[in-house]
C-alpha cells in the first residue's frame, strides 16, 4: 500500500511539472510573439524613412522637377504626384498587386511653391508609416 502511494504522489508531481512547464511555455510564446511583431514594425519603419529620405534627396537633387524624379525613382504618375510600389522587402515592385507599402510622392503647388513635395509611405492597409516634407532650393539664383 506504501508503494501505491508514492505512485499517486509522484503522478501528482509529475502533472505539477507538466502544468508548470506549459504555463511558462505560454508566457514566452506570447513575449516571442510581441518581440517579433515590434521587430518587424521597426524593420518597416526604418526602410520607410530611408525610402522617403531616398525620395527627397530624388527631388532636392533635380530642384523639384517632377519629371526628373519620376525617372531618378522609377515612379509612376498618380492623380496629382507620383508613387512607388514596394514588396515586403522594401525593392522597389512596378507591379501594385504585389506591392506591400507605397510612398507618395505630392508637390505641394497650392501653397505657391513649386518647389515642396509632401512625400509619405504607406502600407496596404494605408497607415502611414512615415511622412515628410522637402523643400529644393536652387543655389543658382
Amino acid at each position: 500500500m506504501k508503494t501505491r502511494s508514492k505512485t499517486a504522489l509522484f503522478l501528482m508531481e509529475l502533472i505539477l511539472v507538466i502544468a508548470f512547464f506549459a504555463i511558462s511555455t505560454s508566457v514566452c510564446m506570447r513575449i516571442f510573439v510581441y518581440a517579433k511583431t515590434t521587430s518587424d514594425y521597426s524593420r518597416n519603419l526604418s526602410s520607410a524613412s530611408l525610402s522617403a529620405q531616398s525620395a527627397a534627396e530624388c527631388f532636392k537633387g533635380t530642384n523639384g522637377d517632377v519629371k526628373k524624379t519620376k525617372e531618378m525613382l522609377g515612379a509612376r504618375d498618380f492623380e496629382n504626384g507620383l508613387r512607388v510600389w514596394y514588396d515586403e522587402k522594401f525593392i522597389a515592385t512596378g507591379d501594385e498587386d504585389s506591392a506591400c507599402f507605397t510612398l507618395f510622392l505630392v508637390p505641394l503647388y497650392e501653397k505657391g511653391d513649386k518647389n515642396c513635395a509632401d512625400i509619405s509611405v504607406v502600407d496596404q492597409s494605408g497607415e502611414v508609416l512615415f511622412s515628410l516634407q522637402a523643400k529644393a532650393v536652387d543655389y543658382g539664383k
